[in-house]
């Protein structure tokens, strides 16, 4: 996957170690803030000149990363309202849950099975739940330790899985 990296700043720092795990080619950085364009980023052993996203053809990536959880919301409406694509802008902590859950669960071998969850559902296997085709549960009682449901529905969240 090619990617963006959009946002040059603390939570980047913090993510820069996390993107080489994974098949992620970075090919750009970007930022809103017209200070910071201009300057250099090392990553790897190759530096990047910080550019204002317009100067990106969008047909050298796949995806644009956002660092920042707590200015997300504000950058992807400012990217839309640019006429970049909703599917192609990406909180990067997200894609990086996604690709850890890949890794770990194997996801693949969910996608569009019914399943049978032993005592869920949990946050644990929340990247789980969406990829299946339905997901039935057994627990022991309606009231446990770890939730409560009043109709027996097997559900996460407000999702009905089964």
């Amino acid at each position: 996957m090619k990617v963006i990296i959009y946002g040059i700043g603390k939570r980047y720092a913090e993510l820069c170690g996390e993107f080489g795990k994974y098949e992620i080619e970075i090919i750009g950085f970007a930022d809103g803030n017209k200070d910071i364009r201009g300057s250099q980023v090392l990553y790897g052993e190759k530096a990047f000149e910080v550019k204002n996203i317009r100067q990106f053809d969008r047909t050298e990536y796949d995806k644009i990363l956002v660092t920042t959880k707590k200015f997300y919301a504000e950058i992807e409406e400012q990217l839309l309202q640019e006429g970049f694509e909703k599917e192609n802008i990406l909180l990067a902590d997200s894609l990086l849950n996604d690709l850890l859950a890949d890794q770990i669960y194997h996801i693949q071998y969910f996608e569009n099975k019914a399943w049978l969850e032993i005592g869920g559902p949990s946050d644990l296997f929340s990247h789980i739940y969406h990829k299946c085709a339905a997901c039935d549960g057994i627990n022991f009682c309606l009231h446990t330790a770890w939730g409560e449901t009043e109709t027996g529905a097997f559900r996460y969240g407000k999702e009905l899985l089964g």
